[in-house]
């Protein structure tokens, strides 16, 4: 289990890895996960009332955080809202080692949540308490958004020893930058 300082390390690390065109391929892919997430927000307007007056956000609350927020929801806000990469940092390093507390993402420890309306983790914004049906087209684009960041950075680091083989080789130009 990688705790969440972790997680946005490793994500810095990624991205301070990346060739100035994966950062471009990355920028569209954000931009696409973007696009969803406002589909998918402007669809849900009454699920998402219905939410927080019947349970009051109970979603951000008694969770753990590690759990919920993966390396990929990282790279995908810092590539989407670099400004954001400071006050990140700063609530991953308050992050409660083992058990459950609210959300270190909700502004001043109640909400709303700091992240920008557009770049929320994957699964805070795909979760409905269960009643998801009507908006199900939308939460399956954004994971199907989110499913082609993964990828994309997964294929990263072969992508990266396929660049520095085909440097060996002279006369060719690696691809991607």
């Amino acid at each position: 289990r990688m705790l969440l300082q972790k997680k946005f390390q490793k994500a810095v690390t990624i991205l301070g890895r990346m060739s100035p065109n994966e950062v471009l391929q990355l920028k569209k892919i954000c931009r696409g996960i973007q696009a969803s997430e406002e589909r998918l927000l402007a669809a849900s307007t009454e699920l998402i009332q219905g939410c927080t007056q019947s349970c009051g956000g109970l979603c951000c609350r008694n969770l753990k955080s590690g759990q919920i927020i993966d390396l990929y929801d990282f790279v995908f806000i810092l590539t989407a809202a670099p400004a954001m990469k400071p006050r990140i940092r700063k609530r991953v390093g308050h992050q409660p080692l083992d058990f459950t507390a609210d959300c270190v993402f909700l502004e001043n420890g109640v909400g709303p949540c700091i992240f920008p309306f557009n770049t929320r983790p994957e699964v805070c914004i795909t979760s409905f308490c269960g009643r998801e049906e009507q908006i199900g087209a939308e939460i399956r684009q954004v994971t199907r958004r989110f499913a082609a960041l993964r990828r994309f950075v997964l294929f990263q680091k072969p992508r990266r020893l396929q660049r520095r083989l085909q440097r060996l080789i002279p006369g060719r130009r690696p691809p991607g930058g």
